[in-house]
């Protein structure tokens, strides 16, 4: 392609890649404080942060960065950066979560970005949202089930839940909340059944 078409594509990347980092920017200041107040329900952890990083250095206009880096793009065969690189770090004490948290905590800081996601869409379109979670117990004690089990409860959402250990997910719930449980059978055939294990309902 010659330079005055690349010229012509870029402009197109650069306005909208500003629009999609607008849009982002906006969403990630919505976003937070319904995080921030899902994660200290969940699991108090001061000094955790989440970034938001927009793909490119903020220093620099995006256009310029396209016209500097065409050769290194060109023999790289992509773009390096972007929107398509934009990022949402979870960090805590300047250090990234990952290498401080445990895995329970770990699990309960992506359940806190799972459960503000939805907190946050069910306010903007006024639905709610049916969630999917496997596994609930692995990495999580009985008390911070519950916790995380109250949070679906307050919520008033529906939530498929799945275990390997019936007992883990047992007397977690309030008594005015409908809980229905189910097993996987194996069939004659080999295949995976669901079938009714008992029914528990206030």
């Amino acid at each position: 392609m010659d330079e005055n078409s690349l010229s012509v594509w870029e402009h197109e990347f650069v306005h909208w890649s500003e629009r999609i980092d607008a849009m982002r920017g906006e969403w990630v200041d919505a976003f937070l404080p319904v995080f921030d107040e899902t994660l200290a329900g969940l699991m108090p952890l001061p000094g955790l942060q989440l970034r938001y990083s927009r793909g490119w250095d903020k220093r620099r206009e995006l256009g310029e960065i396209l016209r500097q880096g065409r050769s290194v793009d060109r023999q790289m065969g992509f773009t390096q950066q972007g929107p398509q690189r934009a990022d949402l770090a979870v960090r805590l004490d300047r250090r990234p979560a990952v290498e401080v948290l445990s895995r329970g905590q770990q699990k309960l800081v992506v359940s806190a970005l799972k459960l503000a996601q939805g907190r946050l869409l069910e306010a903007a379109t006024e639905r709610k949202c049916l969630y999917l979670i496997d596994d609930l117990p692995a990495e999580l004690d009985n008390a911070h089930r519950r916790v995380f089990c109250h949070w679906l409860e307050s919520m008033h959402c529906q939530a498929f839940i799945t275990s390997v250990d019936h007992d883990a997910l047992a007397d977690l719930w309030q008594p005015a909340t409908p809980v229905a449980m189910f097993h996987v059978k194996r069939s004659p055939s080999g295949e995976g059944q669901l079938a009714p294990l008992e029914r528990q309902t206030s």
